[in-house]
């Protein structure tokens, strides 16, 4: 019995010296990225109410759903701002307002080939974004206006592009993300 035992113990420090000690060292953890500050505009703004609108002529962008978009996008980057944002049109207890509004908006297709079976169209958006403040000082334009979108179709001449594919959630989403990334971000 006490044979076994040696031999049990022995075998368990061959297996901790051969295993454990003498192995390579591990990788050092990689240090996360500071995240990104956010401008200065933003100091003392820790809640924004989101406000969008399709002034344009055409009418083909949900100003209630691109500011839903717009908010959930500053919220989901509230972890690192600390700003929450709410979308509603009527005034409540925020700091500050982000505007948008829908000026002109324009879908052109390309050239048409023969070997594809899908319509590259481009989705062009222009639109005015600004903050500003309660007092209504405005604290920052967008001095970019113009966006374009880009999406396939498939190659069928009936389709009402605007309203097809998800269209009305994918560009909604996409402005969203831009204007609220721009807005916290961008100079």
């Amino acid at each position: 019995m006490l044979r076994k035992k040696l031999l049990t113990v022995a075998c368990a420090l061959g297996i901790l010296a051969c295993g454990a000690c003498f192995l390579p060292p591990l990788p050092a953890p990689r240090p996360t990225a500071p995240p990104v500050p956010i401008q200065p505009r933003w100091h003392n703004i820790y809640g924004v109410r989101v406000v969008a609108t399709d002034v344009s002529d055409a009418h083909h962008v949900d100003g209630e759903n691109l500011a839903m978009k717009v908010a959930n996008r500053i919220n989901w980057m509230a972890r690192d701002t600390g700003i929450r944002a709410v979308a509603s049109s009527q005034p409540g207890s925020e700091q500050a307002v982000l505007e948008l509004k829908i000026l002109k908006e324009s879908a052109t297709q390309s050239t048409f080939t023969s070997t594809s079976t899908q319509d590259r169209w481009l989705f062009s958006i222009e639109a005015s974004v600004s903050l500003t403040d309660r007092n209504g000082q405005v604290l920052w334009q967008d001095p970019e206006p113009a966006v374009t979108y880009q999406t396939r179709y498939p190659w069928v001449t009936s389709i009402d592009r605007w309203n097809h594919g998800g269209m009305g959630q994918s560009l909604p989403e996409f402005l969203g993300e831009r204007v609220a990334y721009r807005a916290l971000y961008h100079p």
